[in-house]
This record gives C-alpha cells, structure tokens and sequence, in this order.
C-alpha cells in the first residue's frame, strides 16, 4: 500500500488513499508516507500519527544501534521503513493500541539506563521521559496489550515480570502462582521480548523458548499479582535466542532471531498459539535479515 501525506494550505495533512479504508491485507504490507511538497519522508506530522493509528497489521521495530530509529519492518520481505529517530531508543518497544487519546503513539523503555519509559508523538516528534517508579531495575522486554478494551503494559527483566501502570508509571510484580515473592519466570536470562495475542493472553519470548502466561484464576493482565508458565514451546530450529518477539493484530508471530549484528534473522512462527504444548507444535520459517532491529510488541487492535 503506498499512502501519500498531501500538505493543506493550513498546515495540516490528508493521506490518499484513505489509510482506514485499506483492507487488512492490504495493510500487511507495506506503508509509506511522503510529502507531496518536497518528496522526502516525513519525520514527524500528523499524516505519520496516522499512520500509527491506522495500520494495526504491520510489524513496528526499534534500531538497537545507531539513531534509533523507529521503523516499519516488511513482515514478507523483512524491508524497512523509517518513521523517525528515536532517542535512547534501546530494545523494548510499545505501540500504543489503536484507542483513546495516545493511539499512534509509541511507547519504549531508554537504552541507556534500560529503566526510564519514554512517549513519542509522531505527529510533533515529542519525546517525554517518564520513570518507572518502585525501583530502577533495567528492563530488556516490553509489550502493551489490550484487556477488555483498556490498555496494559507489561517490561520484564531476567525472571521479573511487571504490570507497568501507564498512567502513574509504578509498577507491580507478577509473582508465581502459590507464593508470596518468588518471581514468575525460572531463568534468569535476559534475552527476548514479551507480547500480547490480540485477545489479550501474554507471551514471553526468552532464550530460545517462547512461554505461555496464564494470570491467577478470577484475574487477568490488567488486575493480577501471580501468574504461572502455562506452556513452554521451545524453538529447536532457532539457531541464537530471541531479541524480540511479538503478534500482529491479525495474530501472526514474528521475532528476530539475535545472530550477528549483520545477520540478525527476522523470522516467522505458524500454528496454534493457544493450544500448542511443545515447541514442534509451531513452524518456524525464516523472513529476512532486518540487520541490528528488534521488533516490538505489535499492536493487536484495529
């Protein structure tokens, strides 16, 4: 799909063709705003928040090196196009769901310090800084989902899972089910992302395993405090662990596979998420090499 931004005599943009009226198919593709006057990529405008509101089916990924760019990573082909440089972009991302007044915008944890969350507004280019309160443990994973129609955030380090309160910026650990304060995961490695299906279940992508979240019974991801490893599907095929992992909104998985900073392995996993027990019950094929990019959570909402 090739969108392109049209400059108003009052400033303001219109896209054509009209972004919400693609099919979703259409959508998965590729999309790529340009302004008429100039020709060049827009960095920041309202036909790039548009673009963020509109297109829920394609993959979002963050430059772990360099100007951290945020860009639009062709899910077929694992092609790139940038939406703009990012600061402190590090390699845990958030795309805002498509509802209420911050849809478009991305979310990411900063790369320095790994313990700062960070708004970007594509339509300004503004950037605000808000800490996670609590404590200033560096998270290597981030994700947003949507649970019965309200936004929720999850970052990860090691085998800490939390519940990061958006609006506040503290944060609640999830603890194992049946104990007071032991964390959620087993491992304490610090590879991979975390991801929502579109309806609403967590998916941990660590090492080479991608686990399944099921929350207490009576809770769910907005509201839990233990949770437990439902499934553990480990991926024999991936030669080097996860850096990212994450669903489209039509609930497609998509990683990157962390080889080399050259041959980072965009890849893609097929079968039946919610019922598959072991890893072989997943396919697993290899989409591109989307170069030093980790992918993002992907927004499941349309």
């Amino acid at each position: 799909v090739l969108a392109t931004g049209v400059r108003q005599s009052d400033g303001s943009y219109t896209a054509s063709p009209s972004l919400n009226a693609q099919a979703s198919g259409e959508r998965d593709v590729l999309a790529r705003l340009v302004d008429n006057t100039s020709n060049t990529v827009l960095a920041n405008s309202p036909a790039k928040k548009l673009l963020l509101e509109n297109f829920s089916d394609v993959l979002y990924g963050v430059d772990n090196a360099g100007s951290k760019r945020l860009y639009i990573i062709n899910k077929n082909t694992g092609s790139l196009f940038s939406l703009g440089d990012m600061i402190d972009g590090g390699n845990a991302l958030g795309k805002y769901p498509n509802l209420g007044s911050e849809k478009g915008f991305a979310f990411y944890i900063e790369g320095s310090n790994g313990n700062d969350l960070r708004k970007w507004d594509p339509a300004t280019g503004t950037i605000n800084e808000e800490d996670i309160t609590t404590a200033s443990t560096s998270y290597s994973r981030f994700g947003i989902g949507v649970v019965n129609g309200q936004a929720v955030a999850f970052a990860s380090n090691g085998p800490n899972v939390y519940r990061i309160d958006l609006a506040t910026k503290v944060r609640t650990e999830i603890y194992r089910t049946g104990t007071a304060n032991t964390p959620l995961l087993t491992s304490n490695d610090n590879s991979g992302d975390l991801a929502f299906t579109p309806d609403g279940t967590l998916y941990i992508a660590q090492a080479k395993t991608v686990l399944r979240i099921d929350f207490a019974n009576g809770t769910n991801a907005s509201n839990a405090t233990h949770g437990s490893i439902a499934s553990t599907l480990s991926i024999s095929s991936m030669q080097s662990n996860f850096s990212a992992f994450g669903f489209t909104g039509a609930g497609e998985a998509l990683g990157v596979e962390n080889r080399t900073p050259s041959n980072n392995q965009l890849i893609r996993l097929t079968g039946d998420f919610a019922n598959a027990t072991q890893g072989s019950d997943l396919t697993y094929t290899t989409v591109g090499s989307p170069y030093n990019f980790v992918v993002g959570d992907i927004t499941s909402t349309h």
